[in-house]
């Protein structure tokens, strides 16, 4: 009926194979291990393609660009006067600029187009007195934006022979006292986006890339936090990826180009501008713990109103959020430099080890942030827009998306651990247990044998009285009554090893005791197991029966079986258990899931215990048994 398991032992001392059952915990342990690498391996493979599409912009140089850059302007105010103005500038406003128009003459091309980029005005455009093209008249954008956001705008010219005047009217912005003025181009449609690419085309493609990483991100903390709540690290950090992202996608001209919706444009533009600080404040109330984090409560709580607000302004059409983007170019940096600020003091006042793991990548982005400001009011370098930034964000994100991945392992590891050392103090109470009941049982036996041998010397006078008087139907019954008090109890000795015992002959009662009478437990452990501490034999012992019990619950009453045997050769502890089983759920590999509620962690104790002693450990299903093999290296 078991012999499966009595052959198995004849032929321990060759390796087993080890294709280990895997449970819930382990399962969800190796998935994140490998999503885990999903961000770096996509943030490098992102990054390549990013220089790649850089360079592949780069112009041969036998293929000159033929654009016209239209610099220099007439000046029409409403006032009537009159002057020449020089592209790019910015203007003020005064009531002769409150409507203003610029024109000048030029040559087209067959197909040519102009490339015109506004910024928060009206335009109409005009070619020998013909309308082109009109943007931000009323009703052509949402009332509550109050200017019409800033559109980039490709414009067919009409086919002529000869030149003809080109004039722009303009309409000055309500929300804005400054008027930026950028230069109109003419030339192919072919030749003009390629301009825009080569400009722009790498903070375009970085966009993209914070977003596809903050999405993926995302989608990683949605795995991980069923199962560890640090995984909101990889949340925060996806959403800042994905506000940076949204801001330097709506603020590009390639997106403007590609994107006909400008109200949408500037809504991510500004929405990822204002709210960019808020996951990073989030993840280091959550994440990090800071002795600090008051501080940065309150300083979150402080953007989140202050965004709100933004907001409803916006939508009541009272203050653009194009104007409140200067509260914010106070607000986010004076965040950044406070979270700097406590983590620094964290990681050197209270010796904090996590936050010294995030000074250099928080600190650089307050850097470039600064640099980001000073450039965009004071410095003015020939750089493109938000470039300083972009660089601080790839170094943040890169950075922090290690250490969260190394943080989040660690915590798995450490849980795992947790539940084995758990378990392994539940076997110490079903031990105490066993030999409590071992206890009482033998003192049953004692005081039992200790009445009988006080009642002995009448029971001897009153068996001879019956011999002697030769009454031997009551000699016979009178021994029957004494024969049937003696105590029927046994103490079961499994095994030598006293500790493995205990817990062999808990799950031995518990087995009967849950109706399985079909179990026989013959174990060859002595009492020395050399370098095999006894407490990682009850673990393997212990969850080997309760994984069979368990088992067996779901087998129809008088079908299970268990038997567990062991033999030690050559310094080799093997062990065996053939169990009855309702049902197994296959996994990859030859493997098996297990069945009970939450997973378990018994087949991963015993894989792991079983390799620390140079062993190993099959798991098969043959003849409507599951069948355990497990060898351990005594010395």
């Amino acid at each position: 009926m078991f012999g499966g398991a009595r052959s198995r032992l004849g032929g321990f001392a060759t390796p087993l194979p080890c294709p280990f059952p895997i449970n819930k915990e382990a399962t969800m342990h190796k998935l994140f291990l490998r999503l885990g690498k999903l961000p770096i391996i996509l943030l490098l493979i992102l990054i390549l393609v990013l220089f790649a599409s850089v360079l592949s912009f780069v112009q041969p140089q036998d293929i000159p660009l033929s654009i016209t850059t239209l610099e220099e302007m007439s000046l029409s105010k409403a006032d009537g006067s009159s002057s020449t103005l020089s592209l790019p500038c910015q203007v003020s406003y005064s009531d002769a600029l409150a409507t203003f128009s610029l024109s000048t003459y030029i040559y087209p091309n067959p197909e040519d187009f102009i490339y015109i980029k506004t910024a928060y005005s009206p335009i109409r455009v005009l070619f020998n007195g013909v309308l082109l093209y009109e943007y931000g008249q009323p009703g052509s954008y949402p009332a509550f934006l109050l200017d019409p956001p800033t559109d980039v705008e490709l414009i067919p010219l009409p086919s002529t022979t000869e030149g003809g005047l080109l004039e722009i009217y303009y309409s000055f912005p309500t929300q804005r006292e400054v008027l930026s003025l950028y230069p109109i181009q003419l030339g192919s449609p072919y030749h003009l986006v390629l301009q825009q690419v080569g400009e722009g085309g790498a903070s375009f493609f970085f966009a993209l890339i914070l977003i596809g990483l903050g999405l993926l991100l995302l989608l990683l903390a949605l795995v991980v936090t069923r199962f560890e709540k640090a995984g909101t690290a990889f949340l925060w950090l996806g959403l800042f990826a994905l506000d940076a992202g949204l801001w330097f996608f709506g603020e590009c001209d390639v997106a403007g180009l590609l994107i006909p919706n400008p109200p949408f444009l500037y809504v991510c533009a500004f929405l990822g501008l204002f709210t960019m600080a808020i996951p990073l404040l989030r993840f280091g109330i959550t994440i990090l713990a800071l002795h600090t984090q008051r501080l940065l409560q309150i300083a979150c709580q402080v953007l989140e109103v202050a965004v709100a607000i933004a907001v409803l302004l916006q939508l009541l059409g009272i203050c653009a959020l194009s104007r409140s983007m200067y509260v914010f170019h106070v607000l986010a940096p004076a965040a950044l430099l406070l979270f700097s600020g406590c983590i620094l003091w964290d990681a050197f006042v209270w010796k904090n080890t996590m936050a010294k793991r995030f000074i250099f990548p928080i600190c650089q982005l307050a850097l470039f942030t600064l640099l980001e400001l000073a450039n965009y009011y004071f410095l003015r370098l020939d750089v493109q827009f938000s470039s300083f930034f972009q660089i601080g964000a790839l170094i943040f994100i890169f950075i922090v998306s290690l250490l969260c991945g190394h943080f989040i392992r660690n915590i798995l590891d450490l849980r795992s651990k947790n539940r084995q050392l758990a378990y392994e103090l539940s076997l110490s109470d079903k031990q105490m247990e066993a030999q409590k009941s071992r206890y009482a049982l033998l003192s049953e036996m004692a005081s039992a044998l200790r009445k009988q041998r006080h009642d002995l010397r009448h029971q001897l006078a009153v068996i001879q009285s019956f011999n002697n008087n030769g009454e031997r139907d009551k000699l016979n019954a009178y021994l029957q009554e004494l024969l049937a008090n003696i105590p029927s109890n046994e103490v079961q000795q499994l095994c030598d090893n006293e500790v493995v015992n205990a817990v062999a002959y808990y799950y031995y009662d518990l087995a009967k005791k849950q109706g399985i009478q079909d179990i026989s437990i013959q174990l060859s452990i002595p009492a020395d197991t050399g370098q095999i501490l006894a407490s990682d034999l009850c673990v393997v012992v212990g969850n080997l029966l309760e994984n069979a019990i368990t088992a067996c619950a779901h087998v129809p009453p008088g079908q299970a079986r268990i038997q567990m045997r062991s033999r030690q050769r050559f310094d080799i502890l093997a062990l065996t258990l053939d169990n009855s089983y309702a049902a197994v759920e296959p996994a990859e590999g030859g493997l098996f899931r297990s069945t009970k509620p939450g997973g378990g962690t018994g087949l991963t104790s015993i894989r792991s215990i079983a390799e620390k002693y140079q062993g190993g450990a099959e798991f098969t299903v043959k003849d409507g048994l599951f069948c355990s093999s497990i060898y351990m290296r005594l010395r």
